[in-house]
């Protein structure tokens, strides 16, 4: 019983940290996203009408 009781925590607990781990990487990719979006329109190497659908966009 005290066997099943600590596998269930342990599976419990890595499903957990699998989820918290992707939502952390999604999180790092879309600031890394928007600092390039904020580089290029910084060095004024956005197109205009790229720029125009960014600013659009709901984030």
């Amino acid at each position: 019983m005290r066997n099943t009781l600590y596998d269930q925590a342990r599976k419990e607990g890595i499903k957990e940290g699998k989820t918290e781990g992707i939502n952390i990487g999604e999180n790092k990719k879309e600031t890394e996203i928007k600092n390039e979006i904020k580089t290029l329109i910084q060095k004024g190497k956005l197109p205009k009408d790229t720029l125009d659908q960014i600013t659009s966009l709901k984030m």
